[in-house]
């Protein structure tokens, strides 16, 4: 349904505006009255879409019509924001395309055209909405209902912390499009849970033997518990992609650390990882955390049986921080198939949590994922972490946090620190120092050290580079090309002040920083 003023006999029951002005309500969402039309984009990361581009043997039958069918796609970015409204934005103009608001969010539109109490007037009102980050993913699925199955591409986003309604059944919510033709939108589903915790988990998805079908499942977390009632957020779900159905969850058991630091709640708020071991487009394995300082693997190997009563069997805690310190930040995974066969490296970071002690050390782990999976090399204390001092390849600030979601790319391993609290700093404030990127070789290049720095500089090996101010997500890479014989690949920093950081990378030789500048900032009038 269009979201216009010709629709508010049936959108008006659902709006509820404070002053029954429910068409007003209408046009002020869609931009009417407002000084700045597009709401702030706060937590959520635009992702871009053009043409399908996955490996077609890999993929399937059929996929390769896809391809042909779609070659022509309009590039399009998707991002959420905080007027209710997860948008489509032509990629080339910058032009909007279309916004979709989920269901849920229907009743709290109201909340962003208040009330002057004195004049009655009405004015513009900062809330939380579409405050999650959307992914992308092609699969094979019955989008319309009529019995048979054909590629589609899907869009699934949560919510973050932006709180939905009960009208939809809930409270937090995720949410799935039908984005094949950017043009022209369907929606496929919302889902809520009563274990749902905020939706700030960014699924992943990959195919699955489900009751002997092959099925397109979606894998994410939930958290933080923003509910008064119920313990909610500390559940890991998969989810039929075609159909919006949980077809399984975990829940992770609280550890209660009152007696070292403040306990935190646990929850499952960061972004879990899926992969291939088998290169054969079924889905082998999925990594997740938890704010206790554990790390998952669930086995998917197998057939996924819906009717079995409990799950939890095929589950396994991989690692666990001596001192439960949280992880917030999704896993980066990487398989080098050359060097280790189907043995995979798990990468991630402690502490990214606001209520995290500021005066903890915390630590940065490469976990090989074996029968028995061990720490490969570390950053942190030793003594601290129970671990071999032989591994240790350096250390982390006092207070210095991991926040973001590490990258791997070229053989190093990229990740954000942050001293302090990352929602209520100043993002304009200067905070170089306290705001940290570090790179750390995954593999031996060159005779580097296993673990060791990627950055170099005129002086020599840099540990770390200082970044202008706290970080707003993990790296952006840019393309690989030759530059005057050398491969080359640039290393995007996004930063909360609208800051864009570069470097140059030299691929696959030791990174040589040739430019560390500002090449873009918003200027706000």
């Amino acid at each position: 349904m269009d979201f216009t003023t010709a629709n508010v006999a049936t959108l008006g029951p659902i709006l509820q505006d404070v002053n029954n002005d429910n068409a007003g309500l209408i046009e002020f969402v869609r931009g009417e009255g407002r000084y700045w039309k597009l709401g702030d984009i706060n937590h959520s990361n635009p992702i871009a879409v053009g043409p399908p581009k996955e490996d077609a043997v890999v993929m399937g039958a059929g996929y390769d019509a896809f391809m042909v069918a779609n070659q022509n796609r309009r590039k399009v970015a998707y991002v959420g924001a905080n007027d209710g409204i997860l948008h489509c934005f032509d990629a080339l103009t910058g032009e909007e395309i279309w916004g979709y608001i989920p269901y849920n969010l229907l009743p709290k539109l109201k909340n962003m055209w208040a009330v002057e109490a004195g004049t009655g007037d009405r004015y513009f009102l900062r809330d939380v909405y579409v405050d999650g980050s959307p992914m992308v993913a092609d699969v094979y699925i019955d989008a319309d209902g009529n019995g048979g199955k054909e590629w589609r591409t899907v869009l699934i986003s949560g919510q973050g912390p932006g709180k939905g309604s009960t009208v939809a059944g809930g409270i937090n919510y995720y949410f799935a499009l039908d984005v094949t033709d950017p043009y022209d939108p369907q929606v496929l589903w919302e889902l809520t849970d009563i274990t749902m915790g905020e939706s700030w988990s960014v699924p992943v998805v990959g195919k699955a033997v489900v009751d002997t079908e092959d099925t397109y499942v979606a894998f994410m977390g939930s958290g933080y518990d923003n509910d008064n009632i119920n313990v909610v957020g500390n559940y890991f779900y998969t989810v039929d992609v075609e159909s919006g159905t949980i077809l399984w969850s975990y829940g992770a058991s609280e550890v209660d650390t009152s007696a070292s630091f403040a306990n935190i709640p646990n929850t499952i708020p960061g972004n879990p990882w899926l992969i291939d071991l088998e290169g054969d487009s079924y889905c082998d394995r999925v990594y997740f955390s938890d704010l206790d300082g554990r790390v998952y693997r669930l086995d998917t190997t197998t057939e996924l049986d819906v009717k079995k009563a409990s799950w939890d069997n095929d589950v396994e805690v991989i690692y666990e921080d001596a001192n439960n310190y949280p992880i917030i930040s999704g896993l980066a995974v990487w398989l080098n198939t050359f060097a280790w066969g189907t043995v995979p490296r798990v990468y991630f970071g402690t502490g990214g949590d606001d209520r995290a002690p500021n005066t903890a050390t915390y630590s940065f782990i490469a976990l090989i994922d074996d029968l028995n999976p061990t720490v490969e090399w570390f950053m942190g204390d030793p003594a601290q972490l129970n671990l071999d001092p032989a591994k240790d390849v350096g250390d982390l600030g006092i207070g210095e946090k991991v926040w973001a979601d590490p990258v791997v790319a070229n053989s190093i391993v990229y990740f954000n620190t942050l001293t302090g609290s990352i929602e209520s700093v100043d993002p304009c404030a200067n905070l170089v120092g306290v705001g940290k990127l570090y790179g750390r070789f995954v593999q031996s290049v060159g005779g580097s050290a296993l673990g060791g720095s990627a950055f170099t500089g005129a002086s020599g090996t840099l540990q770390s580079l200082d970044l202008a101010s706290k970080t707003r997500s993990a790296v952006t890479l840019g393309d690989v090309e030759r530059v005057e014989g050398t491969r080359k690949r640039e290393v995007y920093i996004q930063e909360y002040d609208s800051t864009i950081q570069k470097l140059e990378q030299a691929v696959p030789a030791v990174l040589k920083i040739k430019s560390w500048r500002e090449i873009y900032k918003i200027i706000r009038l």
